[in-house]
């Protein structure tokens, strides 16, 4: 999962397979307060810029709390550009995943 902060830093967390059914009711889109976890630095391929990751433990605590989810992205991606995108090629530092490439825009035309 990616969490981010009020200032809108992201960070990706995960939950190991052996603790997942201790966080059932983590529901996407909620807003969540973590407490206990480690934070490791990604080695190899990394979801966000940010090199580094949190990891639940056995004593990590979830609690849900109601804040204004307006201050808070539904969603996250980070564009990459084609030399970018170049420049990654054959490192596993960052992933990647091209869905298309822009090559051409147009001033909009009524059909």
């Amino acid at each position: 999962m990616h969490s981010q902060d009020k200032k809108g830093n992201t960070i990706h967390a995960s939950i190991g397979t052996k603790l997942a059914k201790k966080f059932p009711n983590i529901i996407e889109g909620s807003i969540y307060i973590f407490k206990s976890f480690n934070v490791w630095e990604y080695e190899r391929f990394r979801p966000l810029k940010n090199n580094l990751r949190i990891n639940f433990l056995f004593d990590t605590t979830v609690k849900e709390v109601d804040k204004d989810k307006t201050k808070f992205l539904d969603y996250y991606f980070e564009f990459a550009d084609s030399d970018t995108l170049e420049s990654r090629v054959n490192i596993d530092k960052q992933c990647s995943d091209v869905i298309g490439l822009l090559t051409v825009m147009e001033p909009i035309k009524e059909i």
